[in-house]
C-alpha cells in the first residue's frame, strides 16, 4: 500500500475532507491531493504531523516511502542492539529540503566484518549520545566512496566506530572535519574508512 493510499483511508476514516486535513497539518487541500496522488512526498517534519492527525502508526507512513529488501541485525550502538536496513535506490524519493545538519560526532560501532555494496542506502537507526542527534532519529547513509566539498560523509575510525564529519577542502585535498571531545578536528579522507554520504535525517520515531 503508498503512502497516498494510507494517507486517504485514513483520511477518509476520519470523516475528513481535503480541506478539513489541510488546515490541521497547515498544508492546502490541493497538497493534501497531491500526497494521496502520490504525487508528492511529505516532508519529514509533516509525516509527523498527519501520523498524529490521523491516528496513523508513523512506522507504518515511513516504511511505505521505501521498499525494504531485508532485515538484518548489525552492531550496536552504545552497548544496545540496533538494526540496519539495506534498501534499493530511491534517491528521487529522498526528500531533506527541510534538514538543516549540524557539525557533531556519531558513536555507532559496527559488527567485525560488516560490509555494504557501493549503491546501497542503509538506515543508522535509534542513534543516542549525540547533541543533535534525538534519540531515534535515522540517517540515511549512501554508500559510495564519492563525495565532494560540503558533504555530510559516515566514515570508520579504527574499524569499528562510526563518526561524521563535513567534507572540507584543505590544501588542495579532501579532509573530515569532526567533534571530537568537543575539539574541531580534521582529517585527510584517505586516512579513513569511507562508508558513504549522509543523504537523509529522518525524524525521530
Amino acid at each position: 500500500m503508498t503512502l497516498g493510499t494510507i494517507i486517504r483511508k485514513a483520511r477518509e476514516e476520519k470523516k475528513l475532507t481535503q480541506t478539513e486535513l489541510g488546515i490541521k497539518i497547515g498544508v492546502s487541500k490541493y497538497e493534501i491531493s497531491r500526497y494521496e496522488n502520490d504525487s508528492r512526498v511529505p516532508r519529514a517534519k509533516k509525516i509527523r504531523t498527519l501520523a498524529e492527525s490521523l491516528g496513523i502508526n508513523i512506522e507504518d507512513l515511513l516504511e511505505s516511502l521505501i521498499e525494504i529488501d531485508d532485515l538484518i541485525k548489525w552492531g550496536r550502538v552504545y552497548g544496545r542492539p540496533r538494526e540496519f536496513v539495506y534498501i534499493p535506490m530511491y534517491q528521487n524519493r529522498i526528500n531533506s529540503d527541510d534538514v538543516s545538519y549540524t557539525l557533531e560526532s556519531l558513536g555507532a560501532v559496527v559488527a567485525a566484518g560488516a560490509n555494504l555494496s557501493k549503491g546501497q542506502y542503509i538506515w543508522v537507526a535509534n542513534v543516542e549520545g549525540c547533541r543533535w542527534i534525538k534519540r531515534g532519529t535515522r540517517l540515511l547513509v549512501y554508500k559510495t566512496s564519492k563525495v565532494c566539498k560540503g558533504d555530510l560523509a559516515a566514515f570508520l575510525l579504527c574499524d569499528d566506530w562510526i563518526w561524521v564529519g563535513e567534507v572540507t577542502e584543505l590544501n588542495g585535498e579532501l579532509h573530515l572535519c569532526f567533534i571530537f571531545n568537543g575539539e574541531e578536528e580534521f582529517l585527510n579522507i584517505e586516512r579513513v574508512r569511507l562508508l558513504g554520504k549522509i543523504v537523509h535525517l529522518a525524524l525521530d520515531l
